[in-house]
């Protein structure tokens, strides 16, 4: 799936913003999820419950993030710190992604993990204004 994330986001054009750049290169990923959504929800479920396969999952989703961050650094404007901001962003991405893959499996694979990404990128930058009902704790 790194490939797929790759790929995905070479494809992105550079006037795009990096929400929807970041999002349109999970997207394919996510579509690896939704084409049997049972079986995928077996596969997830079985690697969330064994702790090699877990392991494994950590190790891919780390090569996920320094894939993206290095396909964010040439979207970047020019900054004091690129490789920060782009490990940031695509830390944050992978975190998002992963929060909506917890959701889907808690529905038991049977929601769209790709309508559950989509509200997670729309919520996380919300989160951290003040007036967001839920900032406040």
């Amino acid at each position: 799936m790194t490939t797929i994330l790759t790929e995905a986001i070479r494809d992105v054009p550079l006037d795009v913003p990096l929400q929807d750049a970041v999002l349109a290169g999970l997207v394919p990923v996510v579509a690896c999820y939704s084409s049997d959504r049972m079986d995928a929800y077996a596969v997830v479920r079985l690697v969330e419950g064994t702790p090699a396969l877990r392991d494994m999952a950590l190790r891919r989703y780390s090569e996920w993030e320094e894939t993206l961050a290095n396909a964010l650094i040439a979207r970047l404007p020019a900054t004091e710190m690129p490789s920060l901001v782009a490990r940031l962003l695509a830390r944050t991405a992978i975190a998002t992604f992963r929060t909506a893959l917890d959701e889907w499996m808690k529905t038991e694979g049977k929601s769209d993990l790709e309508a559950i990404l989509r509200r997670t990128f729309t919520l996380q930058p919300l989160l951290w204004q003040d007036d967001f009902p839920l900032s406040s704790g």
